[in-house]
């Protein structure tokens, strides 16, 4: 096995020492080995079994970090999918959808399941009334130990870590409504919710029971550089895109009040940014009053979007240079035409987003970390934790690029930081594209703001500044 560093050795003496305890530290600080040596320890020293859940896309790494950090054998290690499964497996891993339907039929068929450990779990138990947090409540009421580990607890709305919080102690607060009655700020008048408040109490709770190392604390000084870069949209583009705006501007205020999802004029403006190429547009209402959608280009013949323009100048840099790329977009549609465009230029591009499944996602990062890929095109919230490109080939990997982003501060951070795994030799620069005079000012400030009061709560969460003004 290999030798943990003396800071995850700390982590670990917390975990054995603590049935339930948090690891929040920063992504690329080393969680994983941690946690894989914890299993083992249970295993040897109690005969308990582990249940690990997780994103999908990495179930692949953490089976072979697990081997590589514990002695167990393949066959005790296992991607669980339902059904019956051998005697002799020692961890189950699994999605966070398979746990919350199947957790009961297999602690029948291992009682030894004493632990779960949740990675990346602001991605699958964030919600309180889902059906899945709730099946998380009924488990830990039978399940001992409960590792949940991330570096972004909190997502947003500070409500995020409740459920992290319940399972561990559920006598700091009696439901989501009174945690929500501590830490809510609620126009009297209105109902609405305007802002959060008692952030250090959260800060204090956290620090009671869990670790929260920054990536500066393990690695020193190593921060990325962010550059935003200012675009036009196309003639047809922003004709087209002006007509829906104000109905998006005003669902994106209400995003910032309370959280809300984004709605219609909201996701038809970013379509019309992303992929104008092929958007659905009302056209009329039917008998019922619904909106007749019809298929758009808003393309003219050889012309391309502006993001796509600056990106077509970093592409061919990077043809040049031979260095790798990590390209982040939200919407499948862009991604697949960002694919093409790497392509035409003349580069070797993997693409990794929910259309990929979990053995070609596995196929696609070893490539691209072989340097048999020089650029990865990916979903931010399929390819935005547990991968590690840090090490491409030959080369450090020293660029990422945005073409667009989520509303949530922790999806960007969790992104950019595949590529800070250890101590850089070299600065990451991290380049975002932003249309101007567009709902992006908007969707960069919800993203500032939630990084802000994260920030309040855990002083080691980094407040963004995303964005430029408006020409």
């Amino acid at each position: 096995m290999k030798a943990l560093r003396p800071d995850q050795i700390e982590d670990l003496a917390n975990l054995m020492t603590h049935d339930r305890w948090a690891l929040l530290n920063d992504p690329g600080t080393g969680k994983t080995p941690t946690v894989c040596v914890y299993m083992q320890w249970l295993w040897s020293e109690f005969g308990e079994k582990t249940i690990w859940v997780m994103p999908k896309s990495l179930i692949g790494k953490n089976r072979q970090e697990l081997l590589e950090w514990s002695e167990f054998s393949p066959d005790e290690v296992i991607h669980y999918e339902g059904g019956k499964t051998p005697s002799n497996v020692k961890v189950f891993l699994m999605t966070f959808t398979r746990f919350g339907a199947s957790w009961r039929d297999l602690l029948k068929q291992h009682p030894e399941i004493n632990t779960l450990v949740a990675d990346e779990i602001h991605l699958g138990f964030k919600g309180d009334s889902s059906n899945r947090t709730q099946e998380l409540y009924k488990a830990m009421k039978r399940i001992k130990r409960f590792v949940p580990m991330t570096g972004t607890l909190i997502a947003g709305r500070l409500s995020t870590c409740y459920p992290t919080i319940h399972v561990i102690e559920p006598r700091y607060y009696t439901s989501l409504s009174n945690f929500n009655q501590i830490h809510q700020v609620v126009n009297p008048f209105s109902g609405r919710v305007e802002g959060w408040q008692n952030h250090e109490r959260l800060n204090i709770i956290l620090n009671e029971h869990s670790s929260r190392r920054t990536f500066t604390s393990v690695f020193g000084v190593n921060e990325p550089v962010i550059q935003t870069e200012l675009v036009p949209m196309a003639e047809l583009q922003r004709e087209t895109y002006d007509k829906f705006e104000k109905d998006a501007c005003l669902e994106l205020e209400q995003i910032i009040l309370d959280g809300s999802l984004p709605g219609v004029a909201t996701i038809r403006c970013r379509q019309i940014m992303q992929h104008p190429e092929c958007v659905k547009l009302p056209v009329g209402t039917d008998e019922m009053g619904k909106p007749i959608l019809q298929p758009f280009n808003l393309l003219s013949k050889h012309e391309i979007t502006g993001k796509d323009d600056r990106l077509i100048i970093h592409l061919v840099d990077h043809l040049n240079s031979g260095k790798p790329l990590v390209i982040f977009s939200v919407f499948q549609r862009e991604q697949e035409r960002l694919v093409e465009l790497a392509c035409k230029v003349g580069l070797r591009v993997g693409l990794i987003n929910g259309n990929v499944v979990g053995t070609k996602r596995t196929a696609m990062d070893e490539a691209f970390r072989a340097g048999n890929l020089d650029v990865l095109v990916c979903s931010p919230t399929t390819a935005g934790v547990g991968f590690n490109w840090q090490d491409i080939g030959q080369h450090e990997l020293d660029h990422m690029i945005f073409v667009s982003v989520d509303y949530t501060d922790d999806r960007f951070t969790q992104a950019y930081k595949r590529a800070i795994r250890r101590k850089r030799l070299s600065a990451l620069r991290v380049t975002v594209l932003e249309y101007e005079n567009s709902v992006d000012q908007r969707i960069f400030q919800i993203a500032n703001d939630y990084s802000r009061h994260a920030k309040l709560v855990d002083p080691t969460r980094e407040a963004l500044d995303l964005g430029v003004k408006s020409v």
